[in-house]
């Protein structure tokens, strides 16, 4: 399948809904078997970067390619990065929180992308809830972009 070549514009925020105890290498690679299948037939893993449970982050598909979703909106020119667990069931720790804005504020560096920019794929999409409601909250709030703009301003 061909891909669509992108230029990185914004950041959005997924959650792949899942068991929170599993093995992270193992699961990434069933989810890309799956997304590269006759079900969906994608060129890879649907996200750019993903974090585990234990806040290690593994890279996806190239971010100079488009992302995938399961929903009616064009991912064209997003970051997309995804959550393994349920956050509309686990609490969301300090540690995976900290992990996010890091990543994020890494990315809106390396790829001069605004922190404005930041944004939940439920801000994105009428079909879905995702990141879920207890992520979404520091996306509401406006926590997540001004924790960026703060580690921005530090480097």
């Amino acid at each position: 399948m061909p891909v669509k070549q992108q230029k990185e514009e914004a950041i959005a925020l997924l959650n792949f809904l899942q068991a929170h105890y599993f093995n992270a290498a193992v699961r990434l690679k069933n989810i890309q078997t799956w997304c590269m299948g006759p079900d969906r037939n994608w060129a890879d893993i649907p996200y750019h970067y993903l974090i585990a449970p234990d806040g290690t982050v593994y890279e996806g598909r190239n971010p100079l390619t488009t992302g995938e979703t399961n929903t009616e909106y064009d991912p064209g020119g997003h970051l997309l990065i995804c959550f393994l667990g349920n956050y509309g069931q686990q609490e969301l720790s300090p540690h995976l929180l900290d992990v996010l804005i890091r990543l994020i504020a890494q990315l809106c560096k390396q790829y001069n992308i605004s922190p404005e920019t930041i944004s939940s794929h439920q801000d994105h999409s009428k079909i879905t809830d995702c990141s879920g409601k207890n992520i979404y909250p520091y996306f509401q709030c406006g926590y997540v972009k001004n924790r960026v703009k703060e580690l921005l301003k530090q480097q």
